[in-house]
């Protein structure tokens, strides 16, 4: 059973309560997040357990074959020049994405990846999009 109903109103009112919290490497609380732990919590209050991090994070869930198929409240992966998974964020509407970068942020999103709402350049690379609810 879901702690929280899964719906856009219950998940709009607990991610942007979430909006400038800090980023903190290892953190898991409002005090401070990293990227994973961001989606972590997320995703507790919908009764899903999510891996500690990212890269263990998208081994799970429905594989989204790209951006077009993807709906709001997809886990949405980032790699790094070697192509491992190290980012994570939570897709919204109107190719937007709610991540923890520096603090709590929403970017733009597109194919390629993040796009800086404040430098509009790349931030992060995507890797591949899962769906968990």
């Amino acid at each position: 059973t879901h702690i929280l109903p899964i719906n856009k109103e219950s998940i709009d009112s607990i991610i942007y309560s979430y909006i400038n919290c800090p980023y903190m490497w290892g953190g898991g609380s409002p005090f401070g997040l990293d990227c994973s732990g961001f989606t972590q919590n997320i995703f507790m209050l919908f009764g899903e357990k999510l891996s500690r991090d990212a890269c263990d994070q998208e081994k799970q869930g429905k594989i989204v074959d790209n951006i077009k198929n993807s709906k709001y409240g997809d886990l949405a992966f980032f790699e790094n020049k070697d192509k491992k998974v190290t980012h994570v964020g939570i897709i919204l509407d109107n190719n937007k994405i709610i991540h923890c970068s520096g603090r709590v942020r929403i970017d733009d999103l597109d194919n390629k990846g993040i796009i800086d709402t404040d430098t509009k350049e790349y931030s992060h690379i995507l890797h591949s999009i899962k769906r968990i609810f």
